[in-house]
């Protein structure tokens, strides 16, 4: 995957293809293992960190991305490139392609229509409740449904009157101006609801699978390091 010809999303403005590519940086992803006398007793490379940043040429702004290629299952895989900043805050990883898709709609009319993009993040909060099975004839209640529940904590409460209550207003074309930080927050509070459902179940569930091979893996190299040591003094 090339990163000076693969198409990101500037979210500053909506734009997506070929961003202007600026520079490279890449970091080494080392994970060293000790003893309780401070020496070394396990060190893997198990990657690269590349990030890039680009600038976007339409609205001129700085785009930051990240991809990771590792020494993964399976071998030597590369991850897609990915927009950090500005944030869509959420990855697609355990979420239903028409959330996550209604999700990056809504980021993207961010600082062109906040109207359309807080009307659009209180439909993603509809469809949520829907996939979940929420009960209620309106958002309201299906939202109370779920927290009680407990599908979502008693916290996403008021993020949700939040998003439920711009996205009313935006809807009824009440003579509002909405700030950036009341667009900014409302995008918080979303991604945050999403990735409480769906996506750090995955990750959580991913990384456990990963440290337990991991530690697999050492346990392994160890016994086998002991069965030499064994032999030697035995010889």
């Amino acid at each position: 995957m090339d990163p000076r010809k693969t198409p990101l999303t500037c979210y500053h403005c909506g734009n997506t293809g070929i961003l202007t590519y600026v520079a490279q940086f890449n970091v080494d992803d080392i994970v060293i293992d000790k003893n309780e006398y401070g020496q070394v007793i396990y060190e893997d490379c198990l990657g690269f960190l590349k990030w890039y940043l680009y600038k976007c040429p339409v609205c001129e702004n700085p785009v930051l991305a990240k991809q990771y290629e590792g020494n993964c299952d399976p071998p030597n895989c590369i991850n897609d490139i990915k927009v950090i900043y500005p944030a869509l805050v959420i990855t697609s990883k355990g979420v239903p392609p028409k959330i996550f898709q209604a999700y990056e709609a809504a980021v993207k009319t961010r600082g062109i229509d906040n109207a359309i993009c807080l009307l659009s993040l209180r439909r993603t909060l509809e469809m949520v409740c829907k996939d979940k099975n929420a009960q209620g004839d309106n958002l309201e209640k299906k939202i109370d449904d779920l927290i009680e529940k407990k599908v979502l904590p008693e916290m996403m409460r008021d993020a949700c009157w939040i998003v439920r209550q711009c996205g009313n207003e935006a809807a009824h074309a009440d003579d509002v101006e909405f700030s950036k930080r009341e667009v900014d927050e409302a995008i918080e509070y979303v991604s945050s609801i999403i990735t409480y459902l769906y996506s750090t179940p995955v990750k959580v569930a991913d990384l456990r699978r990963r440290i337990e091979e991991r530690q697999k893996k050492q346990k392994a190299e160890k016994q086998e390091q002991n069965n030499v040591d064994g032999e030697e003094n035995n010889g």
